[in-house]
């Protein structure tokens, strides 16, 4: 998930530690990829990618935006240069439009959105317009996929020993079960796990 640094620069650093060794600090307006969370003598902290590819971690008390990807569920709305109708108008979106709402600014009392098309022209759109946020897909880990593996053996373990077991019982004459909707809902888990840990990354 990407998210925009505001109110104050950001300092990343390489551990969960305040003495750790600074990598950068982010100023206000920049953008990073941030990652899981964790916690170190009661305190958050949260995994963030830079631009580079360089990993490290900011702390939780900071102040950030979480982009999100939108689109536009009325028939037009303009981007304007700033956030007054008074500006001038850069571009004007039509209904299902995506782009990216990336802040909010207040102006007037009333907070006027921030965005970013899907070319990088960034501007602002009136506090009223209508939009859905679209969600993305959660990117797949090696611990998702661990965990997918784990439960897809245990759906295919429980269908197998089930069929087994009443098909024994069975076995003088009677009717047994074949639990091929468990089996096959494991199976398909488990590949889909033993995927999602080969390809993922972290």
């Amino acid at each position: 998930m990407k998210v925009r640094i505001i109110e104050n620069p950001v300092k990343v650093y390489s551990d969960v530690n305040d003495p750790a060794i600074t990598i950068t600090e982010l100023p206000v307006g920049s953008e990073v990829e941030i990652g899981g969370l964790k916690k170190k003598d009661g305190k958050s902290w949260v995994g963030v990618t830079l631009s580079n590819g360089q990993k490290g971690y900011i702390s939780g008390e900071a102040r950030i935006f979480h982009i999100k990807k939108v689109m536009l569920n009325q028939g037009n709305a303009n981007v304007y240069s700033a956030p007054s109708t008074q500006s001038a108008v850069k571009t004007m979106f039509k209904k299902r439009t995506t782009f990216f709402l990336t802040d909010t600014v207040k102006q007037d009392n009333q907070s006027w959105i921030k965005i970013r098309d899907m070319q990088g022209l960034e501007g602002f759109i009136e506090p009223k317009t209508r939009i859905i946020v679209i969600q993305e897909a959660v990117k797949a880990t090696k611990a998702t996929g661990k965990k997918n593996m784990v439960v897809g053996s245990l759906w295919f373990i429980g269908g197998s020993l089930v069929t087994i077991l009443t098909f024994s019982v069975a076995s003088g004459g009677g009717s047994y079960i074949v639990a091929w909707g468990a089996i096959l809902f494991g199976a398909f888990q488990f590949l889909q796990g033993l995927v999602q840990f080969l390809t993922a990354k972290d």
